[in-house]
């Protein structure tokens, strides 16, 4: 297993967010709405922001959940997240698994890989606690 870096960010603006989403690699986005799940992405729509979402691409996985204060973040990667984030107490490593993917008939997620998915390899990335063995998050990657 490899070595992990899991933190966190609380209270952050709307604006502080988007700025963290805006990124010069190639991620994709997976947009839940109160009433829909928009599914992955390659890029933000032009329309407001999901109150839930996650951003991932081969290195990390940042999640946002919209509260009264403005947004939590959570930073899954391989590389340490930026300055602004505080470190999740632990000794963490990762490994990844293949994904299933369910057609979108289907309940569970994910499911439906839009029109891209020729060059889009879902994985899993698991993240365990070394001491326990535990694995306490599951995050989207890609390979």
């Amino acid at each position: 297993m490899n070595e992990a870096f899991i933190g966190y960010q609380s209270g952050v603006s709307l604006e502080q967010l988007k700025q963290q989403l805006q990124v010069d690699e190639t991620v994709y986005y997976y947009l839940q709405y109160v009433d829909r799940i928009e599914g992955f992405s390659c890029q933000l729509p032009k329309r407001p922001l999901s109150p839930e979402g996650r951003m991932f691409n081969a290195s990390l996985e940042l999640r946002w959940t919209q509260n009264r204060e403005g947004y939590d973040l959570l930073w899954l990667g391989t590389q340490p997240p930026p300055g602004e984030f505080q470190t999740m107490a632990g000794d963490w490593e990762y490994c990844d698994r293949p994904a299933k993917v369910y057609p979108s008939s289907e309940t569970r997620l994910p499911k439906g890989v839009p029109e891209f998915s020729s060059d889009f390899n879902l994985q899993q990335r698991y993240f365990v606690d070394r001491d326990t063995a535990i694995v306490h998050f599951v995050a989207l990657t890609v390979n």
